[in-house]
């Protein structure tokens, strides 16, 4: 949760309270919460790097993929130009 997001929190829990300590351990603990959540979902959670690696690999199999299915296309045309 961003700074905006937290002000945007305490000040509406702020207005409800009316007590400023009680509207920031709300805050607190949601925040709490929130970053609980993440901590607990973030080994699961792709990031761009791993994206960006996969993509890299699946680059690099179609390259030996569209080597090999030309190459097999040429071993056709030899053994069909041969008979």
């Amino acid at each position: 949760m961003n700074a905006t997001q937290t002000l945007e929190i305490y000040k509406i829990l702020n207005q409800h309270f009316k007590n400023e300590e009680d509207a920031s351990k709300i805050v607190q603990d949601i925040q709490q919460i929130i970053d609980n959540k993440f901590d607990e979902k973030k080994d699961i959670l792709a990031t761009k790097d791993d994206i960006m690696r996969i993509e890299n690999k699946l680059n690099d199999q179609l390259k030996w993929l569209m080597a090999t299915i030309m190459a097999v296309g040429g071993l056709i045309i030899a053994v069909i130009k041969l008979t």
